[in-house]
């Protein structure tokens, strides 16, 4: 029996370290390094740079593995409307190169969400599915993300999954934060006090709001970080605020529940 004993408390321990739901001081601000396996469906969008002679790539915007070709972002990333930039997946550092695991993609296509209607600010439907050039092979650290139903709830604590591309300081690792998703008028009021908005844009019903635990909102957060609650992608991040971690700023993300019948017709697609 002890065998059988030792096998279960490390799937309890593998599970808890997954899908964190005990809330510590120390997960929210800038949030805490993700462990190998942790994320294996978090994706980093990267931009190429050529500096002295060589050639670079630097992490732009995240995005969540949604199938072995497709990965779902923000349609605001300014990037995609370059064409030199690839996916790279099964990495814990944004700026590591062959990392063992480590698996990169160029992109064949990007297919915005059709009610987007563009620009910066809050923006319905702020969600783009990027095709990549060659399937991508399931390992430990390389998975997809679970979708939701039709009936997915959103409220009490998630956990938010990026690199903050905006902080040079904790850019180059994956860090997760536990948040707590809040209503649409406490968000409202929010965005409102930190970033002093006389007149903010009124949020549409597919938006989804959170703010950091005591009071400290993650500062990892970058466009198209995915929310993840009890193992499922419920949103990916859309507006977030320039000042963090001045002022607590709710951020903005996009409900996949809202987007689902669109991700699913577009993931049939050769």
């Amino acid at each position: 029996m002890k065998p059988v004993v030792v096998i279960f408390y490390l799937v309890i321990l593998i599970t808890q370290d997954a899908f964190p739901t005990k809330v510590d001081k120390t997960d929210v601000g800038y949030g805490k390094r993700a462990n190998t396996y942790q994320f294996p469906y978090v994706a980093s969008l990267q931009i190429m740079k050529k500096l002295l002679g060589a050639t670079e790539y630097f992490h732009v915007c995240s995005g969540a593995i949604v199938s072995n070709s497709w990965v779902l972002t923000s349609a605001s990333c300014h990037f995609l409307l370059r064409r030199d930039f690839r996916v790279a997946v099964g990495i814990l550092s944004s700026r590591a190169v062959g990392t063992h695991g480590a698996q990169y993609r160029n992109v064949t296509r990007i297919v915005e969400h059709p009610f987007w209607i563009g620009g910066n600010g809050l923006t319905s439907f702020d969600v783009s599915l990027i095709k990549l050039g060659f399937p991508l092979i399931w390992t430990k650290s390389v998975k997809p993300v679970l979708l939701p139903d039709s009936k997915q709830q959103h409220f009490g604590t998630a956990v938010v999954v990026g690199w903050n591309s905006a902080n040079l300081s904790n850019k180059n690792f994956l860090k997760y934060a536990v948040v707590e998703i809040i209503d649409s008028i406490e968000c409202h009021y929010g965005i409102v006090h930190a970033v002093g908005l006389v007149s903010t844009p009124k949020l549409s019903n597919d938006m989804l709001c959170t703010k950091g635990n005591y009071d400290s909102t993650a500062c990892i957060v970058d466009s198209g970080s995915p929310l993840i609650r009890h193992g499922v992608l419920v949103g990916i991040a859309s507006w977030i605020s320039d000042s963090c971690p001045r002022k607590k700023a709710p951020f903005v993300f996009i409900k996949v529940r809202s987007v689902l019948d669109w991700i699913m017709t577009e993931l049939k697609t050769p």
